[in-house]
């Protein structure tokens, strides 16, 4: 596997007709066979990441399987809803960072790529309250804290960060990392939330892959954005996902 699919989405836990839209979701997911999903606002109980992972697994023999991690939000919070990576590349290790405001917490999954080269892929979803701009700038911080704790290793960030691309926020990451989206295609997309269908009137854009140096993006695009056949209001979720294409350089 020379290259390694990763996608997001923020899945909108089971709330707006999930019934619906994780059939939606499955044949998108299908089509896109990303080898490492990660979510966010993923019910935990019961878990829409196993759910998502057994489904996958029918998919038949001679298909590396995936396997499911989650990290709860703090509180009351995590009884309902968190985070979660679905992969099928081989997990090396696990761990959590507290972002310290909102319920809010950083999912760490080291994860073995091409060659036995070991990736982080750190999953977020920052604070959204539309005052909560300095906790984001906070919580955005901390995070590239942590990830200053492991030089060397290849990074990939993901996730609904609450913040535009203009953002303090995002302007946080600017000197270390690279938006895939924009790496290809010059610019962001559109927009990613709220799903609305393209003649609808734009959302913001929200939703990043991010990327150190030592990884390379062949490409990447917008993702679960298409709608119900028999629907137009109805998507995969509240947002659009992103998928980046990903190779690990010899560089860092």
């Amino acid at each position: 596997m020379a290259t390694i699919r990763i996608a997001t989405l923020n899945v909108h836990g089971r709330k707006g007709r999930w019934s619906l839209r994780r059939d939606l979701l499955l044949g998108q997911l299908r089509a896109t066979a990303p080898d490492v999903l990660a979510l966010q606002e993923a019910a935990m109980w019961p878990s829409q990441a196993r759910f998502l992972t057994r489904a996958l697994n029918k998919t038949g023999p001679g298909v590396a399987r995936y396997a499911a991690v989650t990290a709860r939000k703090r509180g009351w919070r995590g009884l309902t809803e968190g985070l979660a990576v679905v992969t099928r590349v081989p997990i090396e290790q696990t761990a959590l960072l507290d972002l310290a405001g909102d319920a809010r917490v950083a999912q760490r999954v080291t994860l073995v790529g091409p060659g036995r080269r070991a990736f982080d892929l750190y999953n977020v979803h920052l604070a959204n309250r539309s005052f909560a701009g300095d906790l984001r700038l906070r919580q955005a911080r901390a995070l590239l804290a942590w990830m200053a704790e492991r030089p060397g290793i290849p990074a990939v960030v993901v996730g609904d960060f609450n913040a535009g691309p203009d953002s303090p926020v995002m302007r946080e990451f600017a000197p270390t990392h690279v938006s895939a989206h924009a790496a290809v295609h010059g610019t962001e997309p559109p927009w990613t939330a709220p799903a609305r269908p393209p003649s609808g009137p734009p959302g913001r854009v929200v939703d990043y892959v991010l990327v150190t140096a030592a990884v390379k993006v062949t490409d990447s695009r917008l993702a679960f954005h298409q709608q119900h056949g028999s629907d137009a209001a109805l998507f995969a979720s509240d947002h659009f996902g992103l998928v980046a294409d990903l190779e690990l350089t010899t560089t860092a």
